[in-house]
């Protein structure tokens, strides 16, 4: 209220910039935090492939490497190559300690793509906070992923589309506001051209939303903005781009085709029931990754707040559109459209997890992208709210004005407490002991063409994956709450915590000879009994 009120303009982004600089100051303490929970020991699946990616980028000076390219874009890989020879710091430092930083950039990107499409100043500072309390959201753009990168272009492409949109503005301007827009989809393709397609998919979307409502009979057409027309050539240029970009310009992206044939197959198999399938349901991960469901809820409480206010404004908005024939401005209008595009998307997202295709996760992978329409419409809400309470009695304004700060911070500190898979109520614990490292790298030296039991998490895989070298010495890490192929049994404090956490019996020792302890870490072996066994 007090930056949308105050009749000094230079006062009021005076005010804009400290509540920014503010944001920026948080998410540097949240960085530290996130890394420092664990003493840098907090382990990521996506930021390690992306290391190593890097680092065969780097080794052989090529977008396209022989020893393993990323098969979705080469845009985060040059990155992290640039800023790690720029800043003279190894690869693998750079990529865990310097990238998370980057979140810093999405602050004042966020802020005009918000501002763009809201036209309030007050809203887009909101939206922006909202979106640094998602949880899901957070996780994606702190880890050392492509993920910042990958938002800060697509919040981009909105702030350049929206801005495009705007009735009164010169040639000029508009010609600049197109080509950026381009050069950021281009961008945003071969930085991960997986993720380019669903923004893709949502302007597609929002055309064919234009054509359909202005195929009805009535005062619609009339109340449809004449700027969304357009959208069919931006839609085309940009499906033009990115099959350019995969067929032509980047030949490992073609590996995103092969998995076709496994969705239909599945997708076949669900509804039709022609096979039988062993997929798992993706979403029982809820009871077998936190203590409870209270926890999980909990802990998730910013999802399903925005959520909840971003569906409100989507009514609010249809039935002002439909119902009392009220025109919105473009950008809302077409921020209305994204917002039902993204969420048909993670609609699909769900079928495709429960068919078992695409690692089984894809909405969490997708979620984001919804929040990412889903926060301005929460932060339009809340705006609509504050404005409507100036004539509520003083003293619900002023328990109002108490409970927002207290909600704020429990919703902070919620998130962090998802994001980091917080021991004290997650099952699924994503960090690791220093003694736990040098043993798997031992074993990694040491052992080869055989089975090692790391638990029935893939903590260890993944270390190993990071620090092990197993892979090249055949070596293989058995996950099962009890072993069947291995002779190798790998036991520390942490695994022996998370048995007694799920109530599941450690195996059996006896027989087998502890040939490596450093008192974090013990590996046990079991001698063959045949001569066909290791």
């Amino acid at each position: 209220a007090l930056i949308s009120n105050h009749p000094n303009i230079s006062m009021r982004r005076s005010y804009i910039s400290v509540s920014l600089i503010l944001l920026a100051i948080y998410l540097v303490v949240v960085v530290l935090y996130v890394n420092g929970r664990f003493n840098g020991t907090w382990l990521n699946d996506d930021a390690i492939i992306l290391t190593r990616l890097s680092q065969n980028m780097s080794n052989e000076g090529t977008l396209t490497p022989r020893q393993g390219a990323y098969p979705f874009g080469f845009a985060y890989q040059s990155l992290n190559v640039f800023l790690a020879h720029l800043s003279g710091t190894p690869l693998a430092a750079w990529q865990e300690y310097g990238q998370p930083f980057l979140i810093l950039m999405l602050v004042p990107t966020g802020y005009i793509a918000f501002r763009s499409l809201l036209g309030a100043s007050h809203t887009a500072l909101l939206a922006v906070l909202l979106l640094f309390l998602q949880p899901e959201f957070l996780f994606e753009a702190l880890r050392s992923s492509h993920a910042k990168v990958t938002w800060m272009l697509a919040l981009l492409m909105l702030y350049l589309l929206a801005r495009s949109l705007r009735e009164a503005q010169s040639r000029g301007s508009f010609a600049a506001s197109v080509l950026a827009f381009y050069l950021a989809a281009f961008a945003l393709i071969t930085s991960n051209s997986f993720f380019a397609f669903n923004y893709i998919f949502g302007i597609v979307f929002a055309f064919l939303g234009v054509q359909a409502l202005g195929r009805i009979p009535g005062r619609w057409r009339n109340l449809i903005p004449f700027q969304l027309r357009r959208l069919g050539w931006v839609s085309l240029s940009c499906l033009i781009l990115a099959f350019i970009f995969i067929f032509y310009l980047y030949p490992p992206a073609l590996g995103q085709f092969s998995m076709l044939e496994s969705i239909i197959d599945r997708l076949a198999a669900l509804f039709l029931d022609v096979e039988e399938t062993n997929s798992v349901n993706p979403y029982a991960y809820v009871s077998n990754t936190w203590v409870s469901q209270t926890a999980y809820l909990a802990v998730s409480a910013a999802n399903w707040l925005v959520l909840a206010l971003s569906f409100g404004m989507w009514l609010y908005q249809a039935r002002q559109f439909l119902i009392q024939r009220r025109p919105l401005p473009p950008p809302a209008f077409l921020l209305w459209l994204l917002y039902t595009a993204f969420a048909f998307l993670l609609a699909v997202a769900v079928i495709i997890d429960f068919a078992g295709a695409l690692s089984a996760n894809l909405q969490v992978r997708l979620f984001p992208h919804l929040m990412i329409a889903g926060v301005p419409l929460a932060a339009g809400l809340l705006a609509l709210l504050f404005e409507r309470s100036r004539n509520w009695p003083s003293k619900a304004r002023l328990m109002i004005g108490m409970a927002l700060p207290l909600a704020v911070m429990y919703l902070a500190l919620a998130g962090l407490f998802k994001v980091t898979n917080e021991p004290v109520i997650s099952n699924w614990w994503a960090f690791y002991l220093p003694g736990e490292r040098q043993a798997v790298e031992w074993i990694g030296a040491n052992v080869q063409q055989n089975n090692v039991w790391v638990g029935d998490d893939r903590r260890l895989v993944t270390l190993a994956d990071a620090y092990g070298n197993w892979r090249p010495q055949g070596v293989l890490g058995e996950r099962s709450r009890q072993p069947v192929a291995s002779r190798y049994l790998f036991l520390s404090p942490i695994v022996e915590a998370r048995a007694l956490r799920l109530q599941y019996p450690l195996p059996d020792i006896q027989g087998h000879q502890c040939i490596y302890d450093i008192g974090q870490a013990q590996l046990y072996y079991s001698r063959p009994k045949t001569p066909y066994q290791h």
